[in-house]
């Protein structure tokens, strides 16, 4: 949960770096995020109430996400 955690507050500050530097991002773009973040947090829900703490147990050492989020290492992002 807290890889996933990570991986949400990365993608919101590159959306908001991006939002701050161009005012006018198209509003599809922005739902379409919105959209990836729900499925996200829904997909997570459903996998951990599908599945119980010993089979999450077995399973937390190899795991196989579906994206991986690369950003700017820059520390003002």
């Amino acid at each position: 949960m807290k890889y996933l955690f990570k991986c949400i507050c990365i993608i919101l500050c590159a959306h908001n770096a991006l939002a701050h530097n161009n005012e006018r991002i198209d509003t599809q773009m922005q739902e379409s995020a919105r959209q990836l973040i729900k499925n996200i947090f829904d997909d997570n829900n459903t996998h951990v109430q599908k599945n119980s703490n010993a089979e999450l147990k077995s399973i937390k050492n190899s795991q196989a996400p579906r994206a991986t989020v690369v950003s700017c290492s820059d520390s003002r992002v």
